[in-house]
């Protein structure tokens, strides 16, 4: 029976009942136990589309499509409540004149068909209208399915919004403040770590009402900003799960003001739930600046070890490295200020301010790792902060280990490190080349951020073959930053490179090279020490490499208390006078000078003498200093005076020149000089007239050694003259010597005219002295 009251036949709803007729037809041609209410929601979308398109003959020029829209949609949702047994008969009275005639719909057909006609408003409405049991009922019943349709979900979150905050409150009048009213509501209910399903829906309708706000172009930029920075500032200080929504809309991130009221929370921005979604918003080509500069504060505002991760995170996404990065306009400027601040702050003085600067340059690395990580490089290397460079790049030790595919040897700060060298080992820069060497040392002596083999397979080749390939052998580079790292390499690179040391000083022994013999020797004996378990192995490769050089008894003493010493034979060593000692030196010089009675010991032993001391280091230079006073004693007696020793060295140095091609003169007469200062100091009661015949010997020399140590000769020459009592004869001389100092004048003529001056001023004095 037909109520008074009831809904009105019409045009529109014979077309409805119709639509609906031939949509069920054709599922149930297709299977026949597919109906519109079943549940499969393809085949609901399919016939929600036919209903919808056939539908669309409803609306005429001569009704109001509002009008009209609203009574198919409440036809067909009363047909659902009562398909799904939601309400009875009883309730729907008002619609039994067209729900007998119309099939049975269930919600899957229902939901897809509000969303193809797009009757979200009367959707609402109606829900609205329901009492609260009838209302929950359909939200629970449309749950499931709205979790995959944005549309429908946005409906149902709306209507739960009314539901459990705004319909109580009867006080509002547009949907804004209904929704902020409700949010304030909601913020006193205590949340578990789990977002309640209540407060899912509620921050999902949020996100809707954003995103709507954003599309809607009749509404002025000011009206949205307004409204949607309270809509964020409410629900951000109670609940981040509502981030997530908002990063996955990236409407809501085109707007300057949503990043601003985002970095408010940093802190829920960097959980590793967030981050990576706000970091995959950020990589995308139509991200703008504010998105980065969110990602960038996120990091920078990270404790070390979250920084890490996202860094991590970061250098191995695939749309970081396929991508434009996250590289602002003013990086450039950024990352030289933060540069400087390195240069110009101790980091270890402030635990703060270290603090700070780390997080800075993890920031940076997130827009450009590469640059930042060639710009410390360069800056430890330019200008000397190598433990504040060192330790930042420890902590990016995730950017400095980043390779670009797993399988590859080289990691960026290999790469950079291994460039540097490159760059300096073809100058001569001494500066920079401890700078390099320092910041190696402090990577290897803090971390093992440095893939020491690595680099060392690349240096190699200007070690091997005793450097011939260094550009610079002098200069040691190649060998500074091998030491450096060698404390990390792995232990089958021991003895090879202890190998190649060898072979170094092997070469400066035949160059009779002393300077360079002496480094490689503080090379060896460094090596040797870097590792208890590589002692015994480094002496016995050293004993059996069998060099006849003094040198290696200079190595061996450092270690006396090595058993390993006491295996060297005898007969290694036995062609080397010089290896003797004292003892052992003067029954050798005894037992010659017996087998040669008629000639003169020294003269026997001037070219053995002259053969050590040009290629011998500065220890062997005191050896071989006192075996020739040892062979001047026994031709001279047991007094050996300082001038005749001295005399003889000299004559030493001028057999160097004559019959040897010394390597290093310069480097020889260092040695002699500093023998000659020892010998001066050591002699208590040297007199006046001594030291007048030490100055003929040395003026002897000018005439006699090569022109490149005339400069060190005439030094030693001013040092040995300011040792005199006699003021003034002191004086003349020291101007003398300084005024051919300053000329620099050792061409032929020049020399020779100093020395007779020279040798005036004295003979005049000593004159003087005996009419005295």
């Amino acid at each position: 029976m037909t109520s008074l009251r009831s809904f009105a036949h019409g045009r529109d709803i014979l077309l409805l009942r119709s639509a609906l007729g031939s949509a069920e037809r054709s599922l149930q041609q297709e299977d026949t136990n597919l109906n519109l209410f079943s549940s499969d929601q393809g085949h609901c979308r399919i016939s929600a589309l036919t209903v919808s398109n056939k539908i669309q003959n409803a609306y005429t020029a001569e009704t109001d499509s509002d009008f009209v829209s609203a009574r198919l949609h409440a036809a067909v949702f009363a047909n659902v409540l009562l398909s799904s047994n939601i309400v009875a008969d009883t309730e729907l009275e008002y619609f039994e004149s067209v729900l007998d005639d119309f099939p049975r719909i269930g919600w899957p057909f229902f939901t897809e068909l509000v969303s193809s006609c797009g009757w979200r408003k009367y959707f609402l409405q109606s829900l609205k209208a329901l009492p609260s049991r009838i209302r929950l009922a359909v939200l629970e019943a449309i749950s499931d399915i709205s979790k995959t349709m944005p549309y429908i979900w946005s409906c149902a979150t709306s209507a739960l919004l009314w539901s459990s905050s705004v319909e109580p409150m009867k006080e509002f009048t547009t949907s804004h403040d209904e929704t902020l009213s409700a949010l304030s509501k909601i913020q006193g209910l205590p949340l578990s770590d789990g977002i309640s399903p209540t407060a899912e829906c509620l921050l999902e309708c949020c996100v809707q009402s954003l995103v709507c706000l954003l599309e809607n172009r009749s509404l002025s930029d000011s009206e949205v900003a307004d409204w949607a920075s309270s809509l964020l500032n409410v629900v951000l200080d109670f609940v981040q799960k509502f981030i997530v929504w908002i990063l996955s809309h990236e409407n809501c991130l085109k707007h300057q003001w949503s990043c601003d009221k985002l970095n408010n929370h940093l802190n829920l921005l960097s959980h590793p739930e967030l981050f990576p979604h706000l970091c995959q918003v950020a990589l995308r080509e139509t991200a703008n600046d504010c998105v980065k500069k969110l990602v960038l504060k996120t990091c920078s505002a990270a404790p070390p070890k979250l920084q890490e991760a996202m860094l991590f995170y970061m250098m191995h996404s695939e749309s970081f490295s396929r991508l434009p990065t996250l590289k602002l306009a003013d990086f450039e400027s950024r990352l030289t200020k933060k540069l400087n601040v390195i240069c110009d702050t101790d980091l270890g003085r402030s635990s703060e301010s270290t603090e700070q600067v780390l997080s800075d340059f993890a920031s940076l690395c997130m827009e450009s790792p590469m640059e930042v990580i060639q710009g410390l490089v360069d800056l430890a290397v330019t200008n000397g902060s190598t433990t504040a460079v060192a330790e930042l790049l420890v902590h990016l030790r995730v950017v400095c280990e980043y390779k670009k595919c797993p399988e590859a040897e080289q990691d960026v700060l290999g790469s950079f490190l291994l460039e540097a060298f490159e760059n300096l080992v073809d100058t001569r820069t001494s500066k920079h080349h401890n700078n390099y060497v320092h910041l190696i040392e402090e990577l290897v002596k803090s971390s093992n951020i440095v893939n020491c083999d690595w680099l060392l397979v690349r240096i190699i080749r200007y070690i091997e073959l005793a450097g011939a390939s260094d550009p610079h052998p002098e200069d040691f580079f190649s060998v500074r930053v091998f030491m450096a790292i060698a404390p990390k390499m792995s232990k089958h690179y021991i003895a090879p490179m202890a190998q190649m040391l060898v072979q170094m000083l092997d070469k400066a022994c035949l160059e009779l090279n002393g300077a360079r013999k002496e480094k490689v020797l503080r090379f060896l004996q460094a090596y040797v020490d870097i590792d208890d378990s590589w002692t015994t192995q480094g002496v016995d490769l050293l004993c059996g490499v069998g060099l006849s050089c003094a040198a290696i008894k200079c190595l061996f003493k450092k270690y006396p208390e090595r058993e390993v010493i006491g295996a060297v034979t005898v007969h290694n060593f036995s062609e080397e006078l010089v290896l003797l000692d004292a003892e052992q030196w003067r029954n050798e010089c005894e037992r010659i000078a017996a087998q040669f009675p008629q000639s003169s010991l020294c003269d026997l032993l001037m070219p053995h003498f002259c053969l050590w001391l040009a290629g011998a280091t500065s220890e062997e230079w005191v050896i071989l200093a006192a075996h020739l006073k040892t062979a001047l004693s026994i031709d001279m007696g047991p007094d050996v005076s300082v001038v005749a020793l001295l005399q003889q060295l000299l004559m030493c140095l001028i057999g160097c020149k004559t019959c040897i091609a010394v390597g290093n003169w310069s480097s020889l007469f260092t040695c002699f000089a500093n023998t000659v200062l020892d010998c001066l100091k050591a002699t208590d009661d040297l007199s006046e007239e001594d030291l007048q015949d030490i100055l003929v010997v040395l003026l002897f020399g000018l005439t006699s050694l090569p022109g490149q140590c005339f400069s060190q000769q005439l030094l030693l020459l001013v040092d040995v003259t300011q040792r005199m009592k006699t003021s003034e004869l002191r004086e003349e001389l020291v101007v003398l010597l300084q005024e051919a100092l300053l000329m620099q004048c050792s061409e032929d003529g020049a020399v020779p005219n100093l020395v007779q001056a020279a040798l005036l001023k004295l003979g005049t004095h000593r004159a003087s002295q005996a009419d005295v």
